[in-house]
């Protein structure tokens, strides 16, 4: 899966004819992004602060995308759990596959553990399949992660560069 960002709407529709011959599964859009000069330039999670913008965005990438299309994106600018719900609802709604949440805000760094509590409250609400990320780094925490906040999947980032045996761990 390839996860492409833009600040620029009509940029996104480029960059997928760009990926159409090559063997990839799928598409994800980075609403999550909280690097300054990605977020000051409008990319990353400044989507998330114009909803109906974002959604434009992700019916565009789905009008030139037929292979799944996914985003991830984090809580939030503030701890508002209604409003990223009803983001998440506007997304599936724009046609796309399935969602991953970092669940930190998106000022947030790596100093405190993300907010699972939301990764669980989305799964269970929403028909649209929700991934969590942030904070795997075990294959412990892997399996707690799954038991407790149930989401369709988990994505693995910094641990599965720094060790990328961890998946043949969880498989066991």
């Amino acid at each position: 899966v390839y996860q492409l960002y833009t600040a620029k709407p009509e940029r996104l529709p480029e960059a997928l004819e760009m990926l159409r011959d090559r063997p990839v599964f799928g598409a994800d859009i980075n609403f999550g992004c909280s690097a300054p000069h990605i977020t000051k330039a409008g990319g990353g999670a400044a989507w998330m602060r114009e909803p109906e913008k974002a959604f434009a965005l992700a019916r565009a990438a789905r009008a030139a995308w037929e292979r799944p299309l996914s985003a991830k994106l984090r809580i939030g600018a503030e701890d508002d759990y209604e409003r990223l719900r009803d983001f998440c609802l506007g997304l599936g709604e724009a046609g796309l596959d399935y969602l991953c949440l970092h669940p930190r805000l998106e000022g947030q760094k790596f100093r405190r553990s993300g907010r699972w509590d939301y990764v669980a409250r989305l799964a269970a609400e929403l028909k649209l399949p929700i991934l969590g990320n942030g904070d795997v780094r075990t294959v412990e925490e892997y399996r707690r992660r799954m038991a407790e906040a149930a989401p369709a999947g988990i994505m693995i980032g910094r641990e599965a560069a720094r060790r990328p045996w961890i998946f043949a761990l969880i498989r066991g």
